[in-house]
């Protein structure tokens, strides 16, 4: 059941919920903007594709940690590094959390108080699906992949399941470490089984999912206990005024 929230105020503006940006990749993007850690890192992609995605992930990553926090100024973010390479914010607040994605043609950033995890997967230079579904899926979604009535059908199913375990593994800072064939996801509603922790479906984390031009977005976020259940906010542009919340739970076939 899809839940409307009122705006959150300019005071605060994260609340307890998540919020989301998608935004199309910016062709021959510069590195404005960017601190000299990122513009170096830019400078190496060898595929000018791989670098415009890269840089317009993080130039809209800085915009979103800015309206949440008015205060710091775009350029004023510091990035390091966790365990696993997770990404994290080292200054000049510690008190936010969010997760970025970028693919050929669509990036995403989620910004949040509690652990959360987005993923955006265009899948054009996935080829032999069958090979890496076997791969990556258990055996119960396997069995209705191979169930789709088309290739389109199949396809789309694939790569809701697909970003929605890397929006959970991400969440959870451990990225691919997690093996995808034991995480099973069923679709409309989004429930998990995580079978590197129990049998059950977990209750611990929530999740919201969307297509977007095509794309598929997939949000996971940590329930916390005593806390209203958050409201996924997707956003405009990064830094308007105006917000478009939406508290979806739309599967990969809606």
């Amino acid at each position: 059941m899809t839940r409307l929230a009122a705006q959150p105020t300019a005071r605060d503006r994260l609340g307890s919920d998540v919020h989301v940006w998608v935004r199309p990749v910016e062709r021959d993007a510069g590195a404005w903007g960017l601190d000299a850690d990122e513009s170096a890192r830019a400078a190496r992609f060898v595929r000018t594709e791989d670098r415009d995605s890269y840089v317009t992930a993080h130039r809209l990553l800085r915009a979103a940690l800015s309206w949440a926090r008015p205060d710091v100024p775009c350029r004023g973010w510091e990035f390091g590094v966790e365990e696993h390479d997770r990404p994290r914010l080292t200054g000049p607040v510690g008190d936010l959390r969010f997760s970025l994605s970028h693919s050929s043609r669509q990036v995403a950033v989620a910004v949040s108080r509690h652990e959360c995890g987005v993923d955006v997967e265009c899948g054009e230079r996935v080829r032999d699906l069958d090979l890496i579904a076997r791969a990556v899926l258990t055996r119960r979604e396997l069995a209705t992949l191979r169930g789709g009535r088309t290739a389109a059908d199949r396809r789309r199913y694939f790569f809701g399941l697909w970003t929605l375990k890397e929006s959970y593994t991400k969440a959870r800072g451990l990225g691919m470490r997690l093996p995808f064939d034991r995480l099973e996801f069923t679709i409309d509603p989004i429930t998990l089984i995580d079978r590197t922790v129990s049998a059950r479906p977990t209750t611990e984390w929530g999740f919201a999912q969307w297509w977007q031009a095509d794309v598929p977005v997939a949000v996971a976020f940590r329930r916390e206990v005593g806390i209203t259940e958050p409201t996924v906010f997707r956003h405009g542009r990064a830094g308007d005024s105006t917000e478009h919340p939406a508290h979806e739970y739309r599967g990969a076939n809606a």
